[in-house]
């Protein structure tokens, strides 16, 4: 009997793409950094603000889905999903796609190595999955 993923296709695509355009506009937003202190203080502000909203918003997403972002069953990946989202606060760091990385982190722990989107690197001729399935732990 096949299994089920969690979090569909199209659904983990568009998270995919909602944690993109979060990173996006944190990247866009790092230009205020060229800006002598004022600039360096908003842009801290406003990368504290979409961080927080992003991670808000993809906690009730996978909530609703019925798996959890920050699982405290697995200690070791919510911590690297903790540095991952506070890394995100520090200047010039936050132009790395961070939310977009804890968001496929979650997805590939919820939907295990045979969904997307770990079934994407199974296609990649020797690689197969080996490596990011250690790292997602399935």
């Amino acid at each position: 009997m096949k299994s089920r993923a969690k979090i569909g296709t199209p659904e983990s695509i568009a998270m995919l793409l909602l944690a993109s355009f979060f990173d996006g506009i944190q990247a866009f937003v790092n230009l205020l950094n060229l800006i002598p202190f004022v600039g360096q203080i908003l842009s801290f502000i406003f990368n504290i603000t979409i961080t927080a909203f992003a991670f808000i918003i993809f906690s009730i997403w996978f909530f609703l889905r019925g798996t959890a972002f920050l699982s405290p069953k697995k200690p070791l990946k919510m911590l690297t999903k903790i540095g991952i989202l506070s890394s995100e606060m520090l200047p010039l760091i936050s132009v790395f796609p961070s939310i977009s990385i804890s968001i496929f982190m979650t997805l590939a722990d919820a939907n295990g190595p045979n969904h997307f989107p770990m079934s994407l690197f199974s296609k990649i001729p020797g690689l197969q999955g080996k490596v990011l399935t250690k790292v997602v732990g399935k």
